[in-house]
């Protein structure tokens, strides 16, 4: 039945419409012109068969809802109509840069990594807008995206439809786009999958933004839709960011329920980082391949006789045994990173405990792989199980990170009446649990999981407290919102995205300041420096950051000065035990900062920390300092305070220049931090300079740790010290560790030291 004619406000009189100048539109002609002087897109519909009204309500309807979007869906003003041509006009905001796929075309060569993530980060806050709106897409393609002053557009919702529409199977779309379980023609698609198809297509338009090509160019549209069913995909390219990588194949997985929701993907794109990249090494020769035999045998597929069909089959056959080989090398993968992290500062008992569970896990596929059996087990069921179970630690890997540093638990946080809860990091912790047992049973693997939640108590009621104990040091600031805006900062400059100057405030004429001209070596590091110490200009443990001036090639920075460094200090007076604990736990107060914001000062030496007039311990010089996920670049063979571990690398590098000093367990990372930080405080406890000893002994002969004097600073101060001086780097505390011995130790010998969580 016809529907009523819609109401139109806009007046055909007050447009102008230029109908030499055609724009592209996919259901109706679109046309630039001028409403009251302002440019604008009218797109001129039919509304004459069942279809077409459909389609333009459809659209009318996003349109409408669209003006509650301030941003990233193309801005409606109204209806009009055209007497004339008796057709309807849709009247939308102009976008000035074109489609997404001329623009992406246009400036290939120019568009910089950070350029292509805004664009999708807009385009998938388009998507949550509709999908939060109960609204699919349905046709989300490059040419369906505009570009208006560089930020993506969604527009043109002709096929998009209301969650609330019973599921349709006509496909009128974009191939290379469109959902293979919709080009299979499945009849029981629910409207949960709808919004996952919207995901599949946005996948490619993500692959599509960083490559600027199209999706599976030259591909015959005849042979596609088979091949789609089967699994084909676009191949990764070199340079990619492998964190880029991970989130669009996740999209495209051909399981919907594996694919990430809008949410996630949005925390990704936000937190994404360039390293490390797909190298030549790791490119495949032909495009990826997904097993889908459930997709494949309801594809509606004409064949000339049964030989073609056969080939189908045992294509799909092959790349079913292929791509579990691609999953259990994921699998292992993750037990890699398992092992090799070093940054576990906070709810160890949690981590570890899972870490246990992605080893066990690791070691049952291994022995599946050796099974007589093996073979049998490779069925299509099997395979969307291990895809969840693969996703399952996955999550897993992702919630060991999330807890066991600062700046992640923000999301776990509940401000209450007596303080903090975690309640809701108990709640996340059991249910991972919950699906880690079911998804390794489903695939029949032994690992018996451990759901007594005493650890769980143990760990939150340490991280509270510590937490708790450590935001003391911001006054009335938020530590979280310094870290996620340190954070963000230090971001903008790795991408480029310089600061011009910095003016923080003049010093005033009684402050001690010094003021530097120099030529940074590298000026992106130069400013990433600057974001993080224009941040802490408050934070009472690092040395005032009062500006930075771009000179040219030079540039001017002015930052605190005192008369005292720690060597000097405790070179001119006895030190008491109150003093010494004060001073390494202020020190190490900055350094839990910094390990926040995943910033390494590699150079913590006594003659680096500032004492001023009012005996507060601050660090300065932060000259050698860069992000942990920076190369280290070659340190001075004469450096000091190094892990032994680099001094070792230093030395080999030293004598030969060309060596390899990348390796994953060469690297300045946290631990090295630690043992840094460890030969300062062994320096505090002896009042002396470590290393007038020779660098030899200290590193080879562990000459600080067989003279170590236990009598100079109470038992507690010299365990954990002896600890961190240990050549093994799995022994050492964390820097976290470290602050809560620190300030128990405080608490006990410092009269003047408050300690809040007794209040």
């Amino acid at each position: 039945m016809e529907l009523s004619a819609p109401v139109c406000d806009i007046k055909f009189s007050d447009l102008e419409i230029d109908f030499e100048n055609s724009l592209k539109g996919g259901f109706g002609e679109v046309y630039k012109g001028k409403l009251r002087g302002h440019i604008i897109a009218a797109k001129y519909v039919k509304r004459e068969t069942p279809t077409n009204l459909k389609d333009f309500n459809r659209e009318l309807k996003a349109l409408r809802l669209s003006e509650k979007c301030k941003s990233n869906i193309i801005k409606f003003f109204g209806l009009s109509y055209d007497p004339k041509r008796k057709e309807y006009i849709l009247v939308m905001q102009f976008a000035n840069n074109g489609t997404l796929k001329n623009y992406l075309r246009k400036h290939k060569d120019t568009l910089k990594l950070s350029n292509k993530i805004y664009i999708c980060i807009s385009i998938i806050e388009g998507l949550k807008f509709l999908h939060d709106n109960k609204i699919v897409n349905g046709d989300l393609h490059s040419n369906n995206v505009l570009i208006h002053d560089d930020k993506a557009l969604l527009a043109d919702f002709g096929l998009s439809k209301s969650l609330l529409e019973p599921a349709t199977i006509s496909v009128v779309r974009v191939q290379a786009y469109v959902d293979p379980i919709l080009l299979s023609g499945r009849l029981n698609y629910t409207d949960k999958y709808e919004k996952y198809s919207d995901i599949y297509s946005f996948g490619v338009l993500m692959w599509e933004t960083y490559t600027c090509r199209s999706p599976l160019e030259g591909k015959l549209s005849s042979d596609l839709t088979h091949k789609l069913c089967l699994g084909l995909r676009e191949k990764r390219e070199k340079g990619m960011p492998m964190q880029y990588i991970d989130i669009y194949e996740k999209c495209w997985s051909p399981d919907p329920s594996l694919r990430p929701e809008i949410s996630e993907i949005l925390y990704r794109l936000n937190n994404l980082s360039g390293e490390p990249i797909y190298t030549d090494i790791d490119i495949p020769s032909s495009e990826i391949s997904y097993p889908n035999r459930e997709i494949l045998s309801n594809t509606v597929v004409q064949q000339d006789d049964l030989t073609s069909e056969m080939q189908l089959y045992n294509s799909s056959e092959l790349t079913l045994s292929d791509s579990f080989l691609t999953l259990i090398e994921k699998a292992c993968q993750i037990e890699n990173f398992y092992s090799s992290y070093n940054n576990m500062q906070l709810n160890q008992r949690m981590c570890k405990q899972l870490g246990r569970y992605i080893i066990k896990s690791v070691s049952e596929v291994k022995l599946l792989q050796n099974q007589d059996n093996y073979d049998e087990f490779l069925t299509l069921e099997n395979y969307n199980s291990f895809c969840k179970f693969l996703k399952n630690l996955e999550e897993i890997k992702n919630f060991i990170v999330d807890i066991s540093q600062i700046r992640k638990l923000i999301f776990f946080i509940q401000e209450t009446d007596c303080g903090i809860s975690l309640e809701r990091l108990k709640d996340k912790y059991v249910k991972l649990l919950e699906k880690f047992h079911e998804s390794a049973s489903s695939l029949q693997f032994n690992i018996p999981v451990d759901d007594k939640i005493d650890d769980v108590h143990k760990d939150i009621d340490e991280t509270i407290e510590f937490i708790q104990t450590y935001r003391r040091n911001f006054g009335s600031g938020s530590l979280f919102q310094l870290i996620e805006k340190t954070s963000k900062d230090i971001q903008n400059a790795a991408n480029n995205k310089l600061f011009e100057d910095v003016n923080i405030q003049e010093p005033y004429d009684n402050q001690n300041v010094i003021t530097k001209v120099f030529e940074p070596d590298d000026k992106k590091l130069f400013w990433i420096r600057v974001a993080v110490l224009k941040n802490l200009k408050d934070f009472a443990n690092v040395a005032k950051f009062y500006g930075a001036i771009n000179l040219g090639n030079q540039v001017r920075i002015t930052i605190e000065k005192s008369e005292e460094t720690l060597m000097t200090y405790y070179k001119s007076r006895k030190l008491d035990i109150s003093i010494k604990l004060k001073f390494a736990l202020e020190i190490c107060g900055a350094l839990v900062f910094l390990n926040a914001v995943d910033f390494l000062h590699r150079a913590i030496k006594s003659e680096y920390i500032l004492i001023t007039n009012d005996l507060k311990a601050k660090i300065t010089y932060f000259c050698k300092s860069r992000l942990v996920s920076d190369k280290s670049g070659v340190l001075p063979i004469n450096t000091g305070y190094v892990a032994p571990e680099i001094f070792i690398r230093n030395k080999r590098t030293f004598i030969d220049a060309q060596a390899c000093v990348e390796n994953l367990d060469e690297k300045y990372n946290f631990t090295c931090e630690v043992y840094c930080f460890g030969i300062l405080l062994w320096e505090l406890a002896h009042e002396e300079d470590p290393y007038q000893y020779g660098l030899e002994k200290i590193y080879n002969d562990s000459y600080l740790l067989k003279n170590y004097d236990k009598n100079l600073v109470p038992k507690e101060y010299a365990d954990i010290n002896i600890k961190a001086l240990s050549h093994n780097p799995k022994i050492r505390p964390t820097i976290c560790d470290i602050y809560k011995k620190l300030h128990l130790l405080n608490c006990q010998f410092n009269p003047n030291y408050i300690d809040y969580n007794q209040i």
